[in-house]
């Protein structure tokens, strides 16, 4: 039997998940095809998730913009799709109502991040943005143990918010701990970063930025307030691991501006994209694959 898995979203020319899933298929030696399926407008989702359950497919991903959109179309949510607010993975049941959403982005950034060696758990983490992969960004090193968040966006009014929300849909104590007492500062909007932080004293011992925003994703801008956080974050401690969610067949610009601070490591998004595809190919399938294949194609 050919199993059938693929990526729903918007203008997917340039994704890598295709990549990524076609060699689990032969790492495992399944029979499979990972299609991409582009849906033009949100009203169109719920029609076009009920013909794939009936033309066999098992799971999905979902990418921008219907993360948000199937929530409500979907017969049950695991809890790291309730603890997210959206869905990265829909496994199919006999038909729509019978199938089940989950999230896989913050247990993929996990996994790439206890890959780093670099990183130490008593130090901050600073996560740029404050969106649905902030959230996920959160998520994921309140699982690794890290005991300190400072959260920077353009409205701190939206930062605090997504950090109440967490904070009361969590169980996990290192999640409630790090949501009720995380720094949340504006810089990415033109205030200027060396007064936030001498304000609120937010780099206080970070070790780790993770940029959660879609900075460098589209083109080569990055806002000013970005450059001179990282000209301070240079000046006030020791630059350590930086994180870019955005990946491209380049290194990103806030990668480069990252190099070019010292850090001693900088990653891009592609280990999260490939640790969040195995899990959500276990999800489909009960077997994780290990991935190696995925990234040796990834960096040719």
């Amino acid at each position: 039997m050919v199993l059938k898995l693929g990526l729903l979203g918007q203008s997917l020319s340039h994704t890598l998940s295709p990549t990524i899933h076609q060699s689990f298929f032969e790492e495992l030696g399944l029979s499979g095809r990972y299609d991409k399926i582009e849906v033009a407008e949100a009203a169109d989702v719920a029609a076009r998730l009920t013909e794939l359950a009936d033309e066999g497919y098992s799971g999905l991903n979902v990418t921008i913009p219907y993360k948000l959109s199937v929530l409500p179309l979907l017969g049950a949510l695991a809890e790291s799709a309730e603890l997210a607010s959206a869905v990265n993975t829909i496994k199919f049941g006999p038909g729509l109502v019978a199938s089940t959403g989950h999230n896989t982005d913050s247990g993929g950034l996990a996994e790439a991040l206890s890959r780093l060696t670099a990183i130490d758990a008593e130090r901050r983490v600073l996560i740029l943005g404050n969106g649905g992969a902030a959230r996920a960004a959160i998520i994921a090193v309140s699982a690794l143990g890290f005991r300190g968040l400072t959260v920077a966006g353009r409205h701190t009014e939206k930062a605090l918010s997504m950090l109440d929300q967490l904070g009361s849909a969590a169980e996990r104590a290192s999640l409630v701990q790090n949501c009720r007492t995380a720094r949340t500062i504006e810089v990415l909007d033109g205030v200027a970063a060396d007064q936030a932080f001498t304000e609120g004293q937010a780099l206080e011992n970070i070790g780790l930025v993770i940029n959660a925003t879609p900075i460098g994703q589209k083109d080569g801008h990055v806002p000013a307030a970005l450059v001179e956080l990282f000209a301070s974050l240079r000046k006030k401690v020791e630059p350590v691991a930086f994180v870019d969610l955005v990946y491209g067949r380049e290194m990103t610009p806030l990668c480069r501006l990252a190099r070019e601070a010292g850090f001693k490591c900088v990653e891009d998004g592609k280990e999260m994209l490939v640790n969040q595809a195995r899990l959500a190919f276990k999800i489909w399938t009960g077997e994780l694959p290990e991935g190696k294949l995925a990234r040796k194609r990834l960096s040719e």
